[in-house]
């Protein structure tokens, strides 16, 4: 019987796992991560309905039973010239394929992009009693774009139905926030913004926040006071790629429209790693389809022919969610084709248990 070929799955966040799915019929495969897989997009329903953010953790140990090699470990050095990885517990492994999927760094604060953030912001909105509520976005990129305008009408409504007083702003660095996925998403969302009185202040660049008299300053002198703040770092890429030869000069992972690297044919790259390298936004719609493209050229199966992704956006009566196909942008650096899905916010409960259903089901198999 012939010996079937390696595949090397580096992280295991949705792209990575999806891929591990979809390849381990035909490959022998593994996948090495240093934490359990993380529904991300969970934990602002946790934080509203006060449970525990282990709800929102699968634990990645299920794929074995799918004939998948998993490790918990951290990647400590990629060396392609050798077809080797390095952990940081020692382990050597070597690989036919490899797929990069190590989704991006985010900084501990108080915020719902990490488990970590999650629990420092529960424990500061505990003592919140009304007051001023920011929302502020260091940078660009982040995962989940809509995701601050989203979780700041999540929390209005949410500090509201506790009787507290909340004047919720938003501080954003883009001059016109989602403007990159339309003119008609953007408006969309300005509506939404105004229509629920949060105030949002674009083209806002932090230059200093300060903890203890509970200040924001911008570039250009302007201060913004808050009594809970819940700050989105600007992402970063993994040092294990930034510092490798792999990396564009931003330090994001180097690949071409095919997903491959620019340096080597039997490297790939899926999911946020890569986002910010072909014009992206870091979303877990783009990584399934990504890790099915990349599945697909390794099978020789027929790709998959739309880069589709769904963002809904809560806003009251003016809930939306953008559906948009990003082939455009991935082959010829074209603007996205979206259009907008006007949804009732029973709707919009409704979509998210989808995606919820969608991220479980790569555990189930499927």
């Amino acid at each position: 019987m012939k010996k079937r070929q390696h595949v090397l799955i580096l992280g295991g966040g949705v792209g990575g796992v999806a891929t591990a799915v979809a390849l381990r019929k035909s490959f022998d495969v593994t996948l090495v991560t240093e934490s359990d897989f993380i529904n991300y997009a969970l934990l602002p329903k946790l934080f509203v309905e006060n449970l525990n953010y282990l709800n929102a953790i699968i634990q990645t140990k299920i794929l074995s039973s799918f004939g998948i090699q998993v490790y918990r470990d951290t990647i400590s050095l990629i060396i392609p010239s050798e077809k080797k990885v390095k952990t940081k517990k020692g382990k050597l492994f070597t690989y036919d394929y490899l797929i990069i999927a190590l989704g991006a760094e985010v900084p501990i604060a108080p915020h719902f992009w990490s488990i970590e953030g999650f629990s420092q912001f529960q424990k500061e909105a505990v003592n919140f009693k009304g007051g001023k509520l920011v929302i502020a976005v260091e940078g660009i990129p982040y995962r989940c774009p809509p995701a601050p305008f989203d979780i700041a009408y999540r929390l209005k409504r949410y500090f509201e139905s506790k009787s507290l007083n909340v004047q919720t702003i938003i501080l954003h660095p883009e001059a016109k926030p989602l403007i990159a996925v339309g003119e008609e998403v953007h408006k969309k969302l300005i509506q939404g913004i105004e229509r629920e009185g949060i105030e949002l202040k674009a083209a806002y660049h932090i230059k200093k926040i300060d903890p203890i008299e509970r200040k924001i300053e911008n570039e250009s002198g302007e201060l913004v006071n808050y009594d809970l703040l819940m700050y989105v770092p600007k992402h970063k890429a993994p040092n294990v790629v930034s510092q490798s030869e792999l990396s564009t000069n931003d330090g994001w992972l180097n690949v071409k429209k095919n997903f491959r690297t620019e340096k080597y044919d039997d490297i790939f790259g899926v999911g946020d790693i890569i986002a910010p390298t072909l014009g992206l936004p870091m979303a877990a719609f783009l990584a399934l389809y990504e890790a099915q493209f990349v599945s697909s050229l390794l099978t020789n199966q027929e790709p998959p022919n739309k880069a589709e992704a769904a963002c809904p956006i809560e806003m009251g009566s003016y809930s939306f969610i953008p559906f948009c196909d990003f082939r455009s942008k991935i082959e010829n650096g074209l603007p996205p084709k979206c259009k907008i899905i006007e949804a009732e916010q029973n709707f919009i409960g409704f979509f998210r248990n989808l995606i919820h259903q969608r991220l479980l089901s790569l555990f189930s198999g499927l």
